[in-house]
């Protein structure tokens, strides 16, 4: 059994690696307007969302570069994340079946650093983190992130995860080699899922976390052709909510013993007219202790 000093130690060694990893320039982002299939949404765009104008992202004082992650963006991409979500703690639930899989493990990696998050992603990007042109593919079950970063540097500024989630309500684990172990209900249909869009604390307030969000969309809907797409979000984290809500997002359901506390609000968002409504959606929910959420009435 390792002490508790020296797993602080490895814990270290581990970060020192990992900001050993981040001079590789985050320049390797493939741009969205190479793509033929994303340059339509990227010319579009510029009107929905200043943030992305071109003149915006080429400004001498600050480039940046909007483009899909590849392999040795990882370790900037997960900088950004991980100081978004550094306040997130790990909690599985007390007699469910991760907590005693994962007794013994569960106080190590507590929160999340750059090092978990970074091999987080690799293991969820798979071998679309080699392909990045093939964005459009639909039906493949690894991660695509679309992230903005300064052309000049390492540092991201902002990033967005879509992957194909069974849409059943249950929020995806910290641990992601045992995802695939967790419970699942057949009839729940497989649906784009959003995950881990953030913003560097001094860049928010800008829009890129709405144009992010119209990028994950542009791809479920247009590119990957499917009618609804799927989040969680914190019950506490307000502003995550309302820019939801002002993007068209309905809630679900309520999780109370999700993985991470405080509560989590499972969200999904109609993209063509043949979605199924809020009763259908419901119908999928997994578990009992996910509780359905009404939407308030409009003022």
């Amino acid at each position: 059994e390792i002490e508790a000093p020296s797993l602080a130690r490895y814990r270290h060694m581990g970060q020192a690696v990992s900001r050993a990893l981040l001079v590789v320039s985050a320049e390797g982002l493939l741009p969205l307007s190479r793509l033929a299939a994303t340059e339509s949404w990227v010319r579009s765009s510029s009107e929905r969302h200043p943030a992305l104008d071109e003149s915006r992202l080429a400004a001498e004082a600050d480039p940046l570069l909007l483009g899909v992650m590849e392999y040795r963006d990882v370790p900037a991409v997960a900088s950004v994340i991980a100081e978004s979500f550094s306040s997130v703690v790990v909690n599985t639930p007390a007699g469910s079946w991760e907590s005693t899989a994962l007794d013994g493990v569960a106080k190590v990696v507590e929160t999340y650093d750059v090092v978990e998050y970074s091999l987080g992603l690799r293991l969820r990007c798979g071998e679309r983190i080699s392909r990045p042109r093939d964005l459009a593919v639909p039906d493949d079950p690894c991660s695509v992130v679309v992230a903005v970063a300064r052309t000049d540097s390492v540092d991201a500024v902002a990033a967005v995860e879509l992957r194909l989630r069974q849409a059943d309500g249950t929020a995806p684990g910290p641990f992601v080699f045992l995802d695939k172990l967790r419970p699942r209900r057949d009839l729940a249909p497989t649906r784009p899922y959003v995950s881990n869009l953030c913003v560097a604390k001094r860049c928010r307030r800008q829009g890129f976390a709405k144009a992010l969000l119209d990028a994950a969309e542009f791809v479920a809907g247009h590119l990957w052709g499917y009618d609804s797409i799927f989040l969680h979000v914190h019950e506490n984290n307000q502003a995550a909510l309302d820019l939801y809500r002002r993007a068209g997002y309905l809630a679900v359901a309520s999780d109370k013993t999700a993985y991470a506390a405080p509560s989590l609000i499972y969200h999904y968002k109609p993209l063509s007219a043949d979605t199924p409504d809020l009763a259908a959606i419901e119908r999928h929910i997994l578990r009992d202790d996910l509780f359905p959420v009404r939407p308030a009435a409009s003022s």
